[in-house]
C-alpha cells in the first residue's frame, strides 16, 4: 500500500483531518505548527540518490521535512488531531545556503510561506464557527505572517525572534518592553533536561500594545505597520542557575491583553507548544523511531509519516491522560465505542485482588483507558513504580489493537450466529 500510487498523501491526509474533526467539542482550538526534518542519511546506501521524493537537508543529512498543525482543545488542554500536514523535500542540486537574492523573493517563493499556507489549509479543514489561535515558535516571526494570518475567528500567538523596530517613539521592541512596568510576578516549576537544571523560576510579566514597522525587505502589498499586543516574560536573575540563560519570551498576539489575567492566559496557551515537541520526540526516538524505517523509496517514507503522525498522537494522548489523571476527557478521543466495550471486558483480567491493583479511574474516561493500555504494555500498576513511559504505552497499544481486532471478529461472527 505504501508504494501504491493510487493511495496518495492527499487521501491519507484527509483521513487525519476527518479524525480531528470528530474530536472537536469546544469552540476554541489552539493550532500549533512547527517543522522537523526527517533524516535518512544512515540509509544512503539503500535509498537511491536520485529519488525525487527526498533531498539534501545539510551536508550530512538528507530526507524530507514535515510541518504539521497540531490541534489542541483550548478548554481541556488536550491534543485532538491534525488540521494540516505539509511534507516536502529540497532538490538534490539545491545549495545548502540560500543565495543572496533569496531575501528579495516574495514570501510565496520561500519555504517560510508554510507558516501562512498551513493556516489557510487548516481553516478549510476546521469548522468555520470555531475560533483558532495559531501558535508557533520564533522561526514563524515573519512580517508577512503577522499581516496575513489574523482574520475572522483566527488569532495569532507567536514568539518573537527579531528585535523589530516599532512605531512608538521609534524604538526597538526589546527596549520598549523593558521600559514597561512589571504588572505581575509569579513562580513556575521548570523541569530539568540536558541543558537546564530543575528549579522554581521567578518570572516578571509585562505587556503593552505596539505597532511593528514593515521591514525594508518585505515584498508585496503589505501595510507599513501592523498592530500587535506584546507580552514580555523574563526570569529574575536570582533564580537563574550559573551558566544558564534566563527564561525570556516576547510574545506577539492579536488576543486582547489589557489585564494580568488575559496576559497569563496567553502565556499558558503558548506553553501548549510543548505538545508538538513531544510529538516529534515520539516520532523520532521514544516509540516509533521513524528514521530507522527500512522502506526504500521517498514516496513510501512520506506516506509512512502520515500513519506515524496518528500513531504518535495516540501514544501522546494516552500518556498525558494517565500522567494528568484526565477523567474529564472521554476515551472516545482515541478509541471507538466497540473498542471501549472490549476494554470493559478486558479490564478484570488486568486487575489484581487488592484495591491498589485495580483501575482507579472513572469508567470510559481517557485516564481509565490509559491505565488499561499501560497494563497491557507490562506496567506493574503500582504508584511506587512511577508512571508508564512512551514505549510502555506504545507496546500496550500494539497489544491492544491485536486483541481488540480478534474480539471484533468474534463479536461479528457471534452476532451472525445469533441471527440465524
Amino acid at each position: 500500500m505504501l508504494n501504491n500510487i493510487k493511495c496518495g498523501e492527499k487521501e491519507l491526509s484527509k483521513a487525519l483531518y476527518s479524525s480531528c474533526e470528530r474530536n472537536i467539542e469546544g469552540q476554541h482550538l489552539l493550532c500549533i505548527q512547527d517543522t522537523t526534518d526527517i533524516d535518512y542519511f544512515s540509509h544512503k546506501e539503500r535509498i537511491k540518490a536520485a529519488d525525487a521524493n527526498l533531498g539534501r537537508i545539510t551536508n550530512t543529512t538528507f530526507g524530507y521535512l514535515c510541518h504539521p498543525m497540531l490541534v489542541i482543545d483550548a478548554d481541556k488542554n488536550m491534543p485532538i488531531g491534525f488540521c494540516s500536514v505539509k511534507l516536502w523535500n529540497r532538490e538534490w542540486e539545491k545549495p545548502i545556503k540560500a543565495p543572496k537574492e533569496y531575501k528579495k523573493f516574495p514570501i510565496e517563493q520561500k519555504e517560510s510561506f508554510r507558516w501562512i499556507s498551513s493556516v489557510t489549509e487548516s481553516r478549510k479543514n476546521l469548522p468555520k464557527e470555531t475560533m483558532i489561535t495559531v501558535i508557533a515558535d520564533r522561526e514563524s516571526d515573519v512580517y508577512e505572517a503577522l499581516c496575513s494570518i489574523p482574520g475572522e475567528n483566527t488569532h495569532l500567538l507567536i514568539r518573537s525572534s527579531s528585535n523589530r523596530l516599532i512605531c512608538q517613539d521609534d524604538m526597538f521592541l526589546l527596549d520598549k518592553m523593558q521600559s514597561c512596568d512589571i504588572e505581575h510576578t509569579y513562580d513556575i516549576e521548570i523541569k530539568g533536561n540536558k541543558s537546564r537544571k530543575s528549579r522554581t523560576a521567578r518570572i516578571d510579566l509585562r505587556y503593552t500594545t505596539v505597532d511593528i514597522k514593515r521591514s525594508s525587505l518585505t515584498i508585496g502589498d503589505y501595510p507599513g505597520s501592523v498592530k500587535m499586543n506584546c507580552i514580555y516574560v523574563l526570569e529574575r536573575p536570582e533564580t537563574v542557575p550559573v551558566g544558564e540563560d534566563p527564561i525570556e519570551w516576547r510574545l506577539y498576539t492579536t488576543h486582547q491583553v489589557s489585564t494580568v489575567e488575559q496576559a497569563m492566559q496567553c502565556v499558558q496557551w503558548y506553553r501548549a507548544r510543548w505538545f508538538i515537541e513531544e510529538l516529534f520526540r515520539i516520532l523520532k526516538s521514544d516509540g516509533l523511531d521513524i528514521e530507522s524505517s527500512q522502506l526504500e523509496t521517498g514516496l513510501a517514507l512520506k506516506k509512512l509519516m502520515l500513519f506515524c503522525l496518528q500513531a504518535a498522537l495516540q501514544i501522546m494522548i494516552i500518556k498525558i491522560a494517565y500522567d494528568q489523571k484526565r477523567e474529564d476527557c472521554s476515551a472516545q478521543i482515541v478509541f471507538t465505542d466497540k473498542q471501549i466495550l472490549f476494554m470493559k471486558i478486558l479490564q478484570p483480567t488486568l486487575e489484581g485482588k487488592t484495591e491498589k491493583q485495580k483501575n482507579p479511574f472513572l469508567k470510559s474516561s481517557l485516564a481509565w483507558a490509559a491505565w488499561i493500555i499501560a497494563k497491557l504494555g507490562k506496567w506493574g500498576g503500582y504508584t511506587s513504580q512511577g508512571p508508564p513511559g512512551y514505549i510502555t504505552m506504545k507496546n500496550g497499544l500494539d497489544i491492544f489493537y491485536i486483541k481488540s481486532d480478534a474480539f471484533l471478529l468474534a463479536y461479528e461472527a457471534m452476532r451472525d450466529v445469533y441471527k440465524e
